[in-house]
């Protein structure tokens, strides 16, 4: 899909819509660093399925600032540890979360059962190595057709930064 950098505040803002105490909180994203800064924005674009190919940006939402971003850049020092963001979702025993997919540098975790995307919290993280023990069991599971995949517990670690910047949508 691809994303392109935008102009903006690089601050946090309050959205005016329903809180969902059990959201993933992406203060327990980077160990030791329960603010990092904003080190950048971009905006990710939709997929034209009929062509194959990059559309417009994602629709903001109607109450959202003009330089909302769907892709945002935190601050990290390399090696800091990447872990699963907490949330107040039970997937069974104590996991918050599972991997729809991995590869040395990204993630994507979802906070349902679900091998999808369409509802509930997903979060996709890139700019990072992707512990090789976790980036293994993935691709195991996705060669053996995907039936499980790995679950992991809120502030789990998942990799190490490999600079001063983590990207997450």
């Amino acid at each position: 899909r691809g994303y392109d950098p935008i102009s903006g505040n690089l601050i946090l803002f309050p959205f005016n819509h329903h809180i969902d105490p059990k959201a993933p909180q992406l203060s327990t994203l980077i160990a030791g660093n329960a603010r990092p800064g904003i080190t950048s924005l971009y905006q990710i674009h939709e997929w034209d399925w009929l062509n194959n190919r990059p559309a417009g940006f994602i629709q903001r939402p109607a109450d959202a600032p003009l330089d909302f971003a769907t892709l945002v850049g935190f601050s990290t020092q390399g090696g800091q540890s990447v872990l699963v963001p907490y949330s107040g979702y039970n997937l069974g025993p104590g996991y918050q979360a599972i991997v729809l997919y991995a590869s040395p540098t990204s993630i994507t975790l979802k906070y349902t059962l679900n091998d999808s995307v369409v509802s509930g919290y997903t979060l996709h993280l890139q700019n990072f190595r992707v512990d090789p023990g976790l980036l293994a069991l993935y691709n195991q599971a996705n060669a053996d057709g995907r039936g499980e995949l790995p679950a992991l517990f809120g502030k789990e670690k998942i990799g190490e930064a490999l600079g001063n910047e983590i990207l997450v949508s």
